[in-house]
């Protein structure tokens, strides 16, 4: 029974498609359980619609009720910006400075 954490194309994809989609993402695995990362989370109010901010809000209410919501710490942040950083020497991304 391995977690499952949804990258926000998944959850913006069932979105489109209704109300009823977005919440039933969570049989999707039925048995494992999903968790919901605040990264994502905010990616997806940032581009709700307002008509579909009721759908995102009882959705999040979901998450905080099961106390399945990921919130990174500082040690998370500073990982994944040496991860990029690894990925932008390798792939020879623009540097800031």
């Amino acid at each position: 029974m391995q977690p499952v954490l949804f990258d926000s194309s998944i959850y913006i994809t069932a979105l489109r498609t209704g109300d009823e989609a977005a919440l039933s993402l969570r049989r999707l695995a039925v048995d494992s359980p999903i968790w919901l990362s605040a990264v994502v989370l905010e990616e997806l109010y940032a581009g709700i619609a307002p008509r579909g901010r009721h759908v995102l809000e009882r959705f999040e209410r979901d998450f905080e009720k099961a106390r399945r919501i990921l919130v990174p710490n500082l040690n998370d942040w500073t990982q994944t910006g040496k991860v990029l950083a690894r990925l932008a020497a390798k792939y020879d991304y623009e540097k800031i400075g």
